[in-house]
């Protein structure tokens, strides 16, 4: 199982169809609402996009560093600023995924946070995932970037001026290559 929350708005959940879900009253599942669940055997896509207001220092206000930081520091402080900012989520597919999305509870916002739970079942279940972020003035070809699987079994991630891939086995094998 892996989990993910971020600040925002979540805009979309691939093609998959979400039925209404009601989460367990224990372990935690509590604290969140608006359940949805759906399962599927294909990628996973999710937006996230936040109207998100950066703090006095002037740092991404979701970053865990930020969130712990004590404030303290010798620079003037910028004033803050806003901008809407995107964080895409992509997930290589396995059969039978289980997905659960909703909202919960955040410590860097008043508001409730989008979350997204990713269930797979079997001996063993690999959830390879790609965040990409973006501002609102970057482009759908400046902000495309995409995580594949090769036949050999490399995951691939290639962007608009560079290409990644490596090999999750014995001996991590990284290849950069700049475009």
């Amino acid at each position: 199982m892996t989990a993910y929350h971020n600040v925002g708005i979540e805009s979309s959940v691939s093609a998959l169809k979400m039925e209404s879900y009601r989460l367990p009253a224990a372990n935690g599942y509590q604290h969140l609402s608006n359940g949805m669940h759906g399962t599927t055997s294909d990628a996973i896509a999710i937006r996230y996009v936040s109207n998100q207001r950066s703090t006095t220092q002037g740092h991404d206000s979701n970053s865990s560093p930020e969130t712990y930081r004590s404030g303290v520091t010798s620079l003037p402080k910028p004033p803050p600023q806003t901008a809407n900012v995107e964080l895409d989520l992509q997930m290589q597919p396995a059969p039978l995924t289980e997905i659960f999305t909703g909202d919960a509870p955040s410590r860097s916002s008043l508001s409730p946070v989008p979350f997204v739970i990713v269930r797979r079942s079997g001996t063993s279940a690999a959830f390879a995932t790609l965040l990409s972020i973006s501002d609102e003035g970057s482009t759908d070809v400046t902000r495309r970037i995409t995580l594949t699987q090769t036949t050999s079994g490399r995951y691939q991630i290639d962007g608009p001026s560079f290409s990644d891939s490596f090999l999750d086995e014995n001996n991590f094998d990284f290849q950069h290559h700049v475009k």
